[in-house]
This record gives C-alpha cells, sequence and structure tokens, in this order.
C-alpha cells in the first residue's frame, strides 16, 4: 500500500485527473479524484467535481464537510439531518454536534444519541444561550497587551477580580487555571483528553463560567476548560502568574484584531464591518472546534498551515511535520533531547532546527529564511481521520507578531496589514 502523505497523494490526484478528464461521466473516477482533491486542501476544486455526483451518499458526505469548514452551518446542518438516515449516520451526527457548537444551538445537543465531551458539556447548559455579549458603550472593546512578548498577555475581570490571560489561536474555548475555577466554584460537566505540541496529551475537565469582563465588553455563559496554567509562568520568567487562556471560543465571538504592533486587542462586533487599511486577505477553514487552517508554500511546495499564535519558542517562525520536511527537501540538524511546556506539563521533545529559504502565506509577502524546529508540531494532526485532509505545518507568534491580523469569521478570511 502506498504510503500516505501529501506527496504520494499529489501523484495520485495528477494520475486522477488525467482519468477524469477522459472520462468526465465516470462517477467512480470523478469521486476519486474529488476525494483526493479534498485530501490535499483543494476544497473548491473538490465541490466543483462533487457537484454533478450528490445523489451518492459518499459525495453528499464530502460535499458537507466542505459546507461545514467553509463556516456554512446553516447548509452543513440540513445536509447533515439528511446523512442521519445514510451508512454515515454516526459521522453525520459527530457534524451535527460541531455545527451545535458552533451555532451556540448547544440545547439540541439532547437530540444526539452519542455525545462527546463537548455534547455533554453542551447539554449542561441546558435551556442557557452561551456567550451572551453585552456592551459597555461602544460595539467595541481594546483591551492593552500588559506583556507583548513571549506571548501576548491581557487582563480580564471575573467576579471583579482582574487576572490574566494569554490570547492563543491554537486554542478552543477559554482555559482557566484548574486551581481558579475551583476557587470560582465551577464544576466540571464533561471531560476529554487534549492533545498539545509533540502529541503531548493531559486529561482535561469542560465546565460553564458565569461571566467574564475583557475591556468593553462582558460575556456571560461561557464554556471553559479546566487544567493547570500557572506553569505557563514560567514563560513570563514567574514575573506574573498566568491563569488562563484566551482562544478561538471567545475570538470567534467578534470580529477580532489582534494589533501587534499596537500592542492590543480589538473586539469589534460581528455585524459592524470595520475597515482595515492595506490589508492581504488569506481564506481560512476551521477544522473540528477551533483549529485555523490556510494555505501556504514551503519552498514552493503546497502546505496547508495551522495558525497557532499561543506557540511561544523564541526565533522559532514556523513548525513542520516530519514529512513535510522532506517533501519540501529541507536540510535539518541533528536531533537533540529538550524539555519544554505543553498540554498536561513539562514535555520532552526529540526536536532538530532547520531553515526554510522560503515561506508564502496565502498572498503575504515571502518569508526568506525562516527559522523552525521538528519535532513539536503534533504528528497526530498530519493526516487525521476525523478532519481527513493533511495539514502540514504551523506558524507560530514569532511570524506573526509583525502584523495587525485580524479573523472575519463571517466571510472566512483574515486580514494582515
Amino acid at each position: 500500500m502506498m504510503e500516505k502523505n501529501r506527496e504520494n497523494y499529489t501523484k495520485q490526484a495528477a494520475e486522477l485527473k488525467s482519468k477524469y478528464e477522459q472520462n468526465p461521466t465516470n462517477e467512480s473516477i470523478a469521486f476519486n479524484y474529488a476525494e483526493k482533491l479534498f485530501q490535499l486542501g483543494n476544497f473548491a476544486q473538490s465541490q466543483e467535481i462533487l457537484k454533478p455526483l450528490l445523489e451518492n451518499s459518499k459525495a453528499q458526505y464530502l460535499n458537507t464537510q466542505i459546507e461545514y469548514l467553509n463556516g456554512n452551518y446553516a447548509e452543513a446542518e440540513k445536509l447533515y439531518v439528511a446523512l442521519k438516515f445514510s451508512e454515515f449516520k454516526c459521522e453525520a451526527e459527530q457534524g451535527l454536534e460541531l455545527v451545535y457548537y458552533q451555532t451556540g444551538q448547544y440545547s439540541k445537543a439532547k437530540n444526539l444519541s452519542s455525545p462527546s465531551a463537548i455534547g455533554t458539556m453542551m447539554i449542561a447548559f441546558e435551556d442557557k444561550k452561551p456567550y451572551q455579549i453585552e456592551w459597555r458603550g461602544a460595539n467595541r472593546a481594546v483591551i492593552p497587551y500588559i506583556a507583548p512578548e513571549p506571548l501576548p498577555l491581557i487582563e480580564a475581570e471575573i467576579q471583579g477580580i482582574v487576572y490574566n490571560f494569554i490570547i492563543d489561536t491554537g486554542a478552543g474555548d477559554t482555559i482557566l487555571d484548574v486551581e481558579l475555577a475551583a476557587t470560582l466554584g465551577i464544576e466540571a460537566v464533561s471531560t476529554h483528553t487534549g492533545v498539545g505540541a509533540g502529541d503531548a496529551t493531559a486529561t482535561v475537565s469542560y465546565g460553564i463560567l458565569e461571566t467574564v469582563v475583557l475591556g468593553e465588553v462582558k460575556l456571560s455563559a461561557l464554556p471553559v476548560i479546566m487544567m493547570p496554567t500557572k506553569p505557563f509562568s514560567a514563560v513570563y520568567n514567574n514575573e506574573v502568574e498566568i491563569h488562563g487562556v484566551i482562544g478561538v471560543g471567545i475570538l470567534k465571538q467578534f470580529f477580532p484584531i489582534m494589533d501587534y504592533p499596537a500592542k492590543q486587542l480589538m473586539l469589534h462586533c460581528r455585524d459592524k464591518r470595520v475597515s482595515i487599511e492595506n490589508v492581504v486577505d488569506v481564506p481560512f477553514v476551521l477544522v473540528s472546534t477551533h483549529n485555523i487552517i490556510s494555505k501556504g508554500k514551503v519552498n514552493g511546495k503546497e502546505v496547508s498551515v495551522f495558525m497557532d499564535s499561543g506557540l511561544a519558542v523564541p526565533d522559532v517562525g514556523i513548525l513542520l511535520s516530519n514529512d513535510a520536511v522532506r517533501y519540501a527537501n529541507i536540510s535539518v540538524s541533528e536531533p537533540e533531547t529538550v524539555e519544554s511546556l505543553s498540554v498536561g506539563g513539562v514535555t520532552e521533545f526529540q526536536i532538530s532546527d532547520f531553515t526554510v529559504d522560503m515561506f508564502r502565506l496565502g498572498k503575504l509577502p515571502e518569508a526568506k529564511d525562516l527559522y523552525g524546529f521538528l519535532g513539536v508540531f503534533p504528528e497526530s494532526m498530519y493526516f487525521n481521520e476525523k478532519c481527513g485532509f493533511f495539514i502540514d505545518s504551523l506558524v507560530s507568534h514569532t511570524f506573526l507578531k509583525k502584523y495587525k491580523w485580524a479573523i472575519d469569521f463571517d466571510s472566512m478570511k483574515m486580514k494582515f496589514a
């Protein structure tokens, strides 16, 4: 059997394209070609090939996955409901769970036959609407970074007390330190296994936070993940205590702008469009609950890129999978063992370093001689069967911090200035 990697799948896609062009009405060839395009992250092309095949349940399911990735949740919900009566019943239920999560329809989770930890968490909300927003003045909040390095750090108020939170687009729901959560009386409603750098794992719990205030905006009824975050204080030389992490769960409730040069986070109402001058738009898809994935090129080779603003390794702008290093013909150093913080605490990594001659994210200017590590990228992410396509690389705080970076979750485009 041919090894599952981007290079092999790219060759297979080229062969299938030739067959498809010679036999465009052959449904088997067409579906195999569409599936291979999907696995390579070419979703628009895949969906175009699928259009004449949508009487077939396999094609319907693949098309529905693309609708979900593109943030077309109303359409995805309708299609997943229809797929519940096919051989994709289990996958359709899993898809519906994610749609309910993304759209705040938590009460519908009680209709799921086998809810995951996320579904169980949503059921615990009962009829309470998540992420209720109350503006204190204009429909925007400006939250200054109290420390811009090694990661942006902001203040958030809970029950009248100010706490310190890292901003991290690699995180899903808001993370609270377990000790703080206990002090606040937050109870666990479900548990799941989190995966971090180097595939380190840890069991974490979901709970419900009553309110949090970020600058001029107050949010009520938030899902939170409870895990130890105080160890991350070491990243700041223990000069400040880290009480939690602001992840995509909160950010996607707004039109957020992480303005690194101005050292501030801005949260705008999602239905109030904000004009930013001299921007470059970079399309993205949202995988699973929160993974922001875009397209890029490493030494001219196309890759999918995970946007992880929470990776704090000095000077390291990019992580690559083992296969991506081979695919892009990159030389690496001899591996060495290092210890670093990840999910669950201090983890040992076997790392090598490298320099990418040229990296390009979307249509942003090329980054030359970008320094990176091999051995930290979670290899389980490279081709995860649940998402079904290759994710080869990750860009970090070091790469992102020179930009004013906005994420438009309605148009599914990032804006870089």
